[in-house]
């Protein structure tokens, strides 16, 4: 459910109240499907291994939140909002699996989870921009202030299935419901952390030049605590006050057209801190640079751009070999590549297109005692092609297509398995019954194809994720 309010008071002041609820239940959650005999299998794709009566994925997520605008006057406005969110959510389920060649080929579920999630997060953000004039210079200013707060708690039990108990196997071609035992929940994961930034942006224009420059500052504070993890671990805090910038040139030859290129710098978690693991508890935050290049133009109907980028990462967590409790933040990361996209919007045709072009390799990266140096991580392609086509025949009508295609790409940092290319195409038409009604049917992955579109490594296993097979739906849009 989503609902909003919004309105006007006088001519420079207005108002916005938006909230949005997600409820969920579902007892067959698909949560992938292993390698059969070290290959991938197409007859399994439409399996789902995830068999067991008690399964339970429940989903209750709110979201409220509040924007108020003023213009004191046309060089001087302010935006403020405050936020709320609330998830409840109750997981039950097997999501990780091997083949066991037999005789009876059969499917074991590695492991089992059983999660409860008690996330809570509010928030406020306050913008106020400043438009300055000095002879030819034209100056914008925006001054930024934000703060969040989150109390999560999520008590878990995942792993292998209790002790004693043996792991549950379906046959390969026909699984069968199998119940898995589990005990209580543990209080393994809790957190309260509090975060505030603030930042100022600079843009200053002279002609068809402008250069711009931003600068913020964040306070990360917070308590995070096991208190039934296995083995114990006293509560611990985190604390850091990152500093990040970016600048940006830009130059506007023609009104159409703009040259930019780019410099920012990054901080950030090793991993999500509110489901930080013990054995990165003593962590710095990894570091981030990129730089980019790139234009956009507009011709008429027809609009492109085009940009060429390096992304560099370090102090990415490394697996000890020797000890799993230490991941020492040795791994530096970088990815070079560029993107080109076109479109054409005209009264009854629109088309679209864009292109990209992704290298991305270790530099060192230490993976329990391999050194992946020079090695393409897991899941990244070199080459994602999209493109889109709307035609309108008549007036009320409207129909098209998206086609994507995604090249090979490695299904774990070893590169031992590459997952094989593939390319789907989505059809839909719409009928615009009243200025107001639309009706949609849409036909995704038309040709019913067959890609794995992720993987994961769990226990040694790769486990890989097919995607959506062909599917139908139909949807009726009404504004008020």
């Amino acid at each position: 459910m989503v609902a909003s309010l919004g309105g006007r008071i006088g001519e420079r002041t207005g108002f916005l109240i938006e909230t949005d609820h997600l409820r969920s239940r579902v007892d067959d959650a698909y949560f992938g499907a292993p390698l059969i005999a070290g290959r991938i299998d197409p007859s399994i794709f439409r399996r789902n291994y995830n068999q067991s009566p008690n399964n339970r994925m429940a989903d209750d997520v709110t979201w409220l939140r509040g924007v108020f605008t003023h213009q004191f006057s046309d060089a001087f406005d302010y935006k403020g909002q405050v936020f709320s969110y609330r998830a409840d959510r109750d997981w039950r389920n097997f999501y990780a699996f091997s083949f066991i060649a037999g005789p009876p080929r059969q499917i074991e579920a590695r492991n089992v989870e059983s999660l409860g999630y008690d996330h809570e997060l509010w928030g406020t953000r306050h913008d106020v921009k400043l438009v300055t004039r000095l002879g030819q210079v034209e100056s914008r200013t925006v001054f930024s202030f934000e703060h969040t707060d989150t109390d999560f708690s999520s008590p878990r039990r995942d792993g292998p299935p209790s002790t004693g108990a043996p792991r549950p196997r379906f046959d390969v071609n026909a699984p069968q419901p199998a119940l898995f035992v589990q005990g209580p929940r543990l209080r393994q994961r809790e957190a309260d952390i509090r975060q505030t930034g603030a930042s100022i942006e600079q843009r200053l224009s002279l002609g068809q030049l402008a250069l711009i420059g931003g600068l913020r500052a964040t306070w990360i504070d917070g308590i995070i605590a096991r208190p039934q993890a296995s083995p114990p671990v006293a509560p611990f805090e985190v604390e850091f006050t990152p500093l990040d910038w970016r600048a940006a040139l830009t130059w506007q030859p023609t009104e159409r057209a703009t040259l930019y290129a780019t410099v920012t710098s990054g901080n950030e978690p090793v991993e999500s801190l509110l489901l930080l693991p013990l054995a990165q508890a003593d962590f710095r935050l990894t570091r981030s640079r990129g730089y980019e290049i790139g234009y956009k133009g507009s011709y008429g109907p027809i609009s492109v751009t085009g940009a060429a980028f390096i992304l560099n990462k370090d102090r990415l967590p490394s697996a000890n070999p020797a000890d799993p409790n230490l991941a020492p933040q040795i791994g530096r990361q970088e990815s070079r590549g560029f993107e080109l996209s076109g479109r054409y919007d005209g009264r009854v045709v629109s088309a679209g297109a864009n292109l990209a072009y992704v290298d991305a390799e270790f530099q060192q990266l230490n993976d329990f005692g391999t050194f992946r140096d020079g090695v393409r991580p897991a899941n990244v392609p070199s080459w994602v092609v999209n493109a889109d086509l709307a035609v309108r025949p008549v007036d009320p009508l409207t129909i098209g297509a998206f086609l994507q295609h995604v090249s090979g790409r490695a299904s774990n940092n070893a590169n031992a398995l590459t997952l094989p290319a593939y390319t789907t195409l989505d059809a839909f038409a719409e009928w615009r019954v009243a200025p107001a009604l639309t009706v949609t049917a849409r036909v995704a992955n038309l040709f019913d194809e067959s890609y794995v579109e992720w993987a994961t490594q769990s226990f040694g296993q790769n486990n890989l994720y097919f995607g959506s097979p062909r599917r139908f739906e139909a949807s009726l849009a009404a504004r008020f």
